[in-house]
């Protein structure tokens, strides 16, 4: 991490912003009359400045974020700009509610932004509400999302500490702040103080993205993590999915099968284990290409195997509604769907009961029947 991979100078000072599309770099003025003329500055990819311009309404912008439909940009107060850049349209306005919006990021995790002025830091959902309160940073000028190769989620601020240019990390599980971990002054022809930043690939590496506040502003961009790429965008949409457990493809699922929402792994032994999901999409028309999407993955803590059945009858299964369960000397059910989440969990005393699964949306669940004589676990489908 932290490896210099460019950097460039801006046209004037006061361009505090940065963000990139992939094909230019953009960078954005606080100032209400930009000492370099426009509000807006376009680079292409080598730094070499394209043009400037502006956007009606869109001005005092200190941070820059993108969920990858649109550019949104800090006004020093609660509104946030939603930007097209590429066209130098304004698409409208977010109000975060009692937010000064001087640093922002994209969480692409909850859909949301982190936003905040130099001490606060908070979630905001896209009508403008609170989701979570952050841990307070130290002059914050700019933050960006970061989740890494372990799956731990960050938010690097970037921060303004004594005067200079440091970078510090949010870890959001924890609701810490840790650093600082990079100090921006190494970066060549350096003589300022932290202003905003980004994340995205570049040149096939993930990277970092800090603008720093000098006379011209001065663009680094170091790496996080080599050779990673973003998830492809689908082109001619889902072809599949694979599911892996522990590192091996244990299901694929193709064509038709490609929206199963659902799978009971058979072969699963005792212990902890990892299950990891990645979509294949098509490539362009009337090419043979086909790409995966980074994995989604959950760990599973597997405990015991049912080595005896103890229901003597469940029935009827498939179910429109209710099912009746019989086992001897019943005393507790629990009913889980494919999610992992609980939907029914009660005491009982019987050696037969019904339970009415037509509350339920359609799919699988997990019938987990104790009993005196031991323990059973039963697949039922709830058709609609």
């Amino acid at each position: 991490m932290w490896d210099l991979v460019a950097s460039f100078t801006g046209t004037s000072a006061g361009q505090q912003a940065v963000a990139t599309d992939g094909n230019f770099i953009y960078t954005a003025s606080w100032q209400a009359t930009p000492t370099g003329g426009h509000t807006f500055y376009k680079y292409d990819l080598e730094g070499n400045f394209v043009e400037g311009f502006d956007i009606a309404g869109a001005t005092g912008i200190r941070d820059l974020t993108s969920d990858g439909d649109y550019f949104y940009g800090t006004s020093g107060g609660a509104q946030i700009f939603i930007l097209d850049l590429a066209n130098k349209t304004m698409v409208g306005t977010m109000n975060f509610s009692g937010c000064t919006s001087r640093h922002i990021s994209y969480d692409p995790e909850r859909d949301g932004f982190w936003c905040g002025n130099w001490s606060t830091l908070a979630l905001y959902d896209r009508s403008g509400n609170v989701v979570q309160n952050g841990a307070a940073p130290t002059s914050a000028y700019g933050s960006a999302y970061y989740k890494d190769q372990d799956g731990v989620e960050h938010l690097f601020l970037f921060c303004q500490p004594s005067s200079d240019a440091k970078v510090f990390d949010y870890n959001i599980a924890t609701n810490t702040i840790s650093g600082p971990v990079f100090d921006f002054a190494v970066t060549p022809g350096f003589d300022g103080i932290a202003g905003g930043c980004f994340i995205a690939n570049y040149g096939g590496k993930l990277c970092w993205f800090g603008n720093s506040q000098q006379d011209p502003n001065l663009v680094g961009i170091y790496e996080l993590e080599a050779g990673v790429t973003p998830p492809p965008t689908p082109v001619e949409g889902i072809m599949g999915s694979v599911l892996l457990r522990d590192g091996e493809v244990i299901a694929l699922f193709l064509g038709d099968e490609a929206g199963t929402n659902s799978y009971v792994d058979e072969g699963m032994e005792i212990g902890e284990h990892e299950y990891c999901v990645r979509v294949i999409y098509g490539g362009e028309p009337d090419v043979t290409l086909w790409a995966m999407s980074c994995p989604e993955c959950a760990t599973v803590n597997y405990t015991s195997i049912v080595e005896n059945d103890v229901v003597d009858n469940l029935y009827p299964n498939p179910t429109y509604g209710m099912v009746t369960i019989e086992a001897q000397g019943m005393n507790h059910i629990t009913v889980v769907n494919t999610l992992g989440q609980v939907v029914y969990d009660a005491d009982v005393n019987a050696d037969m009961m019904q339970l009415n699964l037509g509350q339920y949306k359609a799919g699988l669940y997990l019938i987990r029947v104790n009993t005196e004589n031991g323990v059973s676990v039963k697949r039922v489908t709830v058709v609609k």
